[in-house]
């Protein structure tokens, strides 16, 4: 083709002698852009066959929607076409909601040029948006006609048009989405069974007294009880629904790719919602008990509800730095327009479609793979760092409704309401519960538009995620150390202690970014995966270690009364370390 318009770009005018189709027509009806015809023939966008059918009548039945993404960013001229008719009165708009409508709202994100006139009726009388309402069911002729494109005819063995009626699920996509499930499945199921723990132990307790009501909900009549027990019941319903849909597309049963896919979005969705009941519950669950301290109460119902100020800030926050990614682009290409004494532009931006050199080839072929591994990196951060979210709102979640130091019997609310720490308490396991459930938000948002949207907006969010859930781990510690000081003073050493170790999170937090740094300075970087991996290994394996001793002390303590039995659980729960040891000496041995 180079060769070609090379020698007599005059050919590129032509057009068929059956519908007086050019060449680039013909390369945008078969799914490609031929970059080397617009780059040289800039006029020739402004061509129509016999039906009067310009490129993006062709575009938008063809093109994937990555290659029409790009298509109306890079080339203002065609963009300029897409309100033009043909001669049965349709614009590309009118193509574009016959098959494939869920790409119609995608059109104006993706450049802010693009002005949309869904008002425009053609020779029928069907305006682009009346076609989206009921269908293009009622131009049937249109329709058959449209369909014939595709059908080998004269000299167009592969049809005049190949029409892309939905997405293109290749190898790489199936796999992302089997990924995207697991993790999905996991947080919809922490968000079933938290939910359901909730409900049976319901905030305020039961009555212990009494013929009639004995086991009943001592706050089952207030108006803020209620709304828990319907939000958590909502929140458990849909979240199991996610779990079932996601069990569904495990099963070794024969289902379409668009099956799974409708599948999967339907799990994300029900989750999504899930968590917002799940927050109206936290959040009215804790109004309940927290009644004798009003101004704990609202300022708990406060925080759990910004849940939803925050969700909508990532949002706009996504679309924000995808816009503006998109209009810093557009601000590069117009450097390369006419204008002044620039003839040939203020600079020549070496696009893609231009000719490169082997070497700027090679150079930009080693640019798309870092690029490449960096989404699929950050796919893998987020698998993990969705579940750690998920956990820590989970966790926060069921710690507000076994409320330390517990509820007065005849009334159901905190024993401990009026006192510092547990108010503190409550503030800070709020917090945690909010930013945990947004980074989830975030993670989930990511996960289903990540094919979509720029990898500028997809690391934006995974930063959302990451530095909300860092917040909540604090939050977290504090709210830890505040409700176990706010039950232990009687034994004030215990509970200074207590608190020590606790806020010793983040010295320990400080010690590892310094380290990190160090060796920054040092200029190992190459070593600074590794020594988070370290630490990270040996934290855990101590913490293991002091999980069992707490274990076997917690056990030991409320088992006095049958000694035997209290020795019997001590042995048999540090058998652990005898276990590891001989797992240790086998592997040094080897």
């Amino acid at each position: 083709m180079k060769a070609l318009l090379e020698c007599d770009v005059s050919t590129a005018y032509i057009g068929d002698k059956h519908r007086k189709m050019t060449p680039l027509h013909i390369a945008i009806g078969r799914g490609y852009i031929p970059d080397e015809i617009i780059s040289r023939c800039p006029d020739f966008c402004d061509l129509v066959d016999e039906r009067r059918w310009n490129v993006l009548h062709f575009a938008m039945l063809s093109l994937s929607h990555e290659a029409l993404k790009v298509l109306l960013k890079e080339y203002p001229l065609i963009r300029n076409l897409i309100n033009d008719k043909d001669v049965d009165g349709n614009t590309p708009l009118h193509l574009l909601a016959t098959f494939r409508v869920h790409l119609l709202w995608q059109i104006e994100d993706m450049d802010e040029g693009i002005k949309l006139d869904l008002g425009v009726i053609n020779n029928q009388n069907m305006s682009v948006r009346g076609v989206m309402k009921s269908g293009f069911g009622q131009l049937k002729v249109s329709q058959q006609e449209l369909l014939k494109l595709k059908e080998s005819v004269g000299p167009y063995r592969d049809g005049v048009v190949r029409i892309n009626e939905g997405f293109h699920y290749d190898e790489e996509f199936q796999k992302e989405m089997v990924k995207v499930k697991e993790s999905h499945l996991i947080v919809a199921a922490l968000i079933a069974t938290v939910t359901f723990t909730a409900a049976i132990t319901l905030p305020g307790g039961v009555i212990q007294d009494g013929d009639n009501d004995q086991g009943t909900a001592i706050l089952s009549k207030k108006a803020a009880f209620q709304a828990f027990v319907i939000t958590d019941a909502i929140a458990m319903v849909l979240s199991l629904s996610a779990v079932f849909a996601h069990f569904l597309m495990s099963l070794p049963i024969k289902t379409s790719t668009e099956t799974s896919v409708f599948l999967l979005i339907y799990g994300a969705v029900s989750t999504m919602i899930a968590m917002g009941a799940m927050v109206i519950a936290f959040v009215t669950g804790t109004y309940a008990v927290l009644t004798t301290s009003i101004w704990l109460a609202i300022l708990t119902t406060f925080i759990g509800l910004s849940f939803f100020i925050l969700i909508y800030l990532i949002c706009e926050g996504m679309m924000w730095v995808e816009k503006w990614y998109c209009f810093l682009h557009q601000e590069i290409l117009k450097l390369e327009e006419s204008v002044g004494p620039y003839q040939y532009g203020v600079v020549r931006v070496n696009k893609e479609h231009k000719e490169l050199d082997d070497d700027r080839r090679r150079e930009r072929d080693e640019e798309r793979k870092k690029e490449m591994e960096k989404v699929k990196e950050m796919e893998k951060v987020k698998e993990s760092h969705l579940i750690v979210a998920a956990l820590i709102a989970t966790v926060t979640f069921t710690a507000a409704f076994t409320l330390p130091g517990g509820v007065i019997q005849d009334e159901g609310t905190a024993i401990l309401s009026k006192k510092a720490a547990f108010q503190a308490f409550v503030i800070t396991d709020a917090i945690a519960m909010v930013l945990s459930l947004s980074a989830v938000f975030a993670h989930f948002i990511m996960s289903l538009l990540m094919k979509w949207i720029s990898t500028q907006a997809s690391e934006y969010l995974l930063n959302c995620g990451a530095i909300s859930t860092m917040i909540a781990m604090g939050a977290m510690v504090i709210a830890f150390v505040t409700g176990t000081y706010a039950v232990l003073t009687t034994s004030l050493w215990l509970a200074i202690l207590t608190t020590f170790i606790g806020l010793s999170f983040f010295i320990l937090i400080y010690l590892i970014c310094e380290g990190f740094n160090l060796l920054g300075f040092l200029h190992v970087a190459k070593f600074h995966q590794l020594y988070l991996l370290y630490y990270a290994g040996f934290s855990t394996m101590m913490a293991m270690g002091a999980m069992v001793i707490a274990f076997v002390t917690g056990t030991y303590a409320v088992l006095t009364t049958s000694l035997w039995l209290a020795i019997l659980t001590t042995f048999i729960g540090f058998s652990f370390f005898l276990l590891m040891f001989l797992i240790c000496k086998k592997v040094s041995a080897e």
